[in-house]
Order: structure tokens, then sequence, then C-alpha cells
């Protein structure tokens, strides 16, 4: 049964989620800092945004926040789209070929 989401082209519900939160990310991504704007150093990470401490877990849900971590996890590739025409076609091919379950899955996915 899990195949035919894949083969009918249908995101899941965690697909949607990511969708839904990657767009806001990527439509509002002036506002957010990024590493490289509070060090030089060349890092791996450097093109990632800053995620706020948060003291709760509840925190930690907030879709700003959520967004971010979901954002960052994206491949390079994806996330280096100028328009956001064209980021929003990568993601959702990405997510229909990928057709995450959870969270989990999704932020354990190595995308090899």
């Amino acid at each position: 049964m899990p195949y035919l989401f894949k083969e009918y082209k249908i995101l899941t519900l965690t697909g949607i989620l990511i969708h839904n939160l990657s767009i806001l990310i990527h439509s509002k991504k002036n506002e957010y800092v990024r590493s490289f704007d509070v060090h030089t150093f060349n890092t791996r990470q450097q093109d990632n945004f800053r995620i706020p401490k948060c003291r709760l877990s509840i925190s930690q849900s907030v879709s700003e926040t959520l967004g971010l971590k979901i954002y960052n996890k994206l491949p390079p590739n994806i996330k280096s789209r100028a328009t956001l025409g064209a980021f929003r076609r990568d993601l959702k091919m990405f997510l229909y070929d990928r057709c995450f379950y959870t969270m989990d899955e999704f932020f354990n996915d190595t995308y090899v």
C-alpha cells in the first residue's frame, strides 16, 4: 500500500508539512540569520540557518523552529534555487521520490 503514494505522486501528511514549512522559510529567508553571518570560518554548515535556542521542548515544535530545522536538512541543490517556483518544483519532486511517513524518517535520511 505505501508504494501507491510514490506511484501516483501523492504527498504524505509528513510530506505536506515539510513542503509547506520549507516554502514558508524559503520565502522569508532574508529575515533569518545564517551561520556565516555570525562567524567567518568556512564550515560545511555555513549556509544553514541559525536555529534559535529553546528553553522548553514545546517551543521546539513551533512552526518557525521546525521549519528552520527542515530547511537546513534539505539537499543543497534544492536550497540553492533562486526563484520560489523552481524551489517548489524541485522540492515536490524530491518529496515524491522519497515519500516520508514520519519526521524521524526525514531527519535520518542521507539523500544518497
